[in-house]
């Protein structure tokens, strides 16, 4: 976060990644997950 690029990136990214994250959360009442990684967070959320 110390370079230009490196905020310009992550202004890009709070748009399109974030906004959605916020969305399934508050939908879906899911906070914070307990388990690690891609397949046993959809394993837990299902």
């Amino acid at each position: 976060m110390e370079t230009a690029a490196a905020k310009q990136a992550y202004k890009r990214r709070s748009g399109v990644a974030e906004s959605p994250n916020a969305w399934i959360k508050e939908k879906f009442g899911i906070g914070k997950l307990r388990l690690r990684g891609l397949v046993k967070a959809g394993i837990e959320v299902l």
